[in-house]
């Protein structure tokens, strides 16, 4: 027999986010998957998420939402708990204007809150409009245990995935 509670995981509510785990994770991994690829795929991929089994992975919060006339997930986010707060490790939408429009305005709202922050590149920075952390012991801090090599303006060189990379937080850590 089915049960209501189970028809009613299968989509998202549209136009709204929705924190998913449970059976909505499992349901909408594969999408979540494809949005991801896609979003990373010019800079070889997300290091945490190479597969479906990745997700939900050691990222502890997932949010999607859809959209568009279709029932699948067109944009997600995820952030991991951290003692500084919840910081955004992936985002990703699906190419559409509409999901594109959702994630910036989804990441922004939370980056003002404080307790929630990210660390990005400079092209976010600049597309975003985001205001760089320019301290580097509070920065050092909230990266204990990343060597990171600091550039100034809040800028600086760390290692991620076996690669270096030239990052900045932004947002209200704790």
């Amino acid at each position: 027999m089915i049960k209501l509670k189970d028809i009613l995981l299968t989509e998202l509510e549209k136009n709204k986010w929705t924190d998913l785990d449970g059976s909505e994770m499992t349901r909408f991994k594969k999408d979540l998957f494809s949005i991801v690829k896609n979003a990373y795929s010019k800079i070889g991929g997300h290091p945490a998420v190479k597969s479906v089994s990745d997700i939900p992975g050691k990222i502890q919060i997932w949010q999607a939402i859809d959209v568009d006339s279709e029932p699948d997930a067109d944009a997600t986010i995820g952030f991991k708990k951290r003692p500084a707060g919840n910081k955004l490790v992936v985002m990703g939408q699906d190419g559409s204007k509409e999901a594109k429009r959702a994630v910036v305005s989804q990441v922004i709202k939370y980056l003002k809150k404080k307790g929630w922050y990210a660390e990005v590149s400079k092209e976010l920075v600049d597309k975003f409009g985001l205001k760089p952390i320019d301290d580097e012991s509070r920065v050092r801090k909230i990266l204990k245990g990343k060597d990171i090599e600091w550039l100034g303006k809040g800028y600086y060189n760390r290692s991620i995935g076996g690669k270096s990379h030239k990052k900045v937080l932004v947002g209200n850590p704790k």
